[in-house]
């Protein structure tokens, strides 16, 4: 009595069968072809202390990052800052503690030319509130700051945020009237044909998501990651197959295995 096994090796599964056979006995593996690879996608995470994962390093990014990883896409963050936890391969980003709109946008350019992102998430504002920076003007400020962007990466994909609740309810207030405008200076945007989306973090977050009142705890930082994953997966990154889907075996290319080989089987 012979067995023949059939193994399907993949990255998150393994389907065995064994059929007794009155045969000589070999080992046949069946391999999924695999899928086309993916150049590791270039994105810059860019805004203020919320990007930068302040009281809790890493922020939204390393979330964000498993979940783009465990659905089989390569991602590489960019940018002239780092942090997050010690083994993390990812740490680059361009999240700076305290800065505002134009702050960001006097050193973009450099950024930019430097990092060559494919996509941008753009968290910005709070900063502008918090300091009482001309808030009626803040919209102006965030137009010129994607206008600047495009102009530089043409091609590059830009995800607006919304920016997260503050507990302060007068600051709130503001926080809501300069979320109520980002709508329309995407829609201005897309106008132009550029590829700027809109992310509306802000009702996923409430004061229980606030370390401090202000920057967003765990809880929170999950919450903003699985905002951007939602629209990263619906307007910007090409489909992939999921790990989970069921395989055909008609679609595997049968290799047989010599019954001396078995161990190596095994790892």
């Amino acid at each position: 009595m012979v067995v023949r096994m059939i193994h399907w090796l993949g990255r998150g599964a393994i389907a065995i069968a064994a059929i007794a056979l009155v045969a000589n006995c070999q080992i046949m593996i069946l391999e999924r072809p695999p899928e086309e690879a993916m150049p590791s996608l270039k994105i810059m995470p860019l805004g203020d202390s919320i990007t930068d994962g302040y009281n809790l390093p890493g922020g939204y990014r390393f979330p964000l990052w498993q979940a783009l990883r465990d659905r089989g896409y390569p991602i590489d963050f960019v940018g002239s800052q780092q942090n997050g936890p010690a083994t993390w391969p990812e740490r680059e980003h361009e999240g700076h503690s305290g800065w505002k709109i134009a702050q960001i946008h006097q050193r973009l350019t450099g950024w930019l030319a430097t990092t060559q992102p494919d996509i941008i998430l753009l968290l910005i504002g709070t900063n502008d509130i918090a300091q009482g920076d001309r808030l009626t003007a803040a919209p102006d400020r965030l137009t010129t700051l994607l206008a600047t962007i495009h102009s530089q990466l043409p091609q590059a994909q830009v995800l607006v945020a919304s920016i997260p609740p503050i507990a302060d309810p007068q600051l709130d207030a503001q926080v809501r009237a300069y979320n109520a405008a980002i709508p329309a200076v995407v829609a201005q945007q897309q106008a132009r044909e550029q590829a700027v989306y809109f992310v509306d973090v802000y009702p996923a977050l409430t004061e229980a998501d606030l370390a401090d009142g202000v920057h967003p705890n765990q809880s929170g930082h999950d919450k903003i990651a699985a905002a951007w994953l939602a629209t990263l997966l619906s307007n910007v990154l090409p489909a992939r197959s999921p790990e989970t889907a069921d395989v055909s075996f008609s679609s595997m290319s049968p290799k047989i295995v010599p019954e001396s080989r078995i161990t190596t089987l095994w790892h």
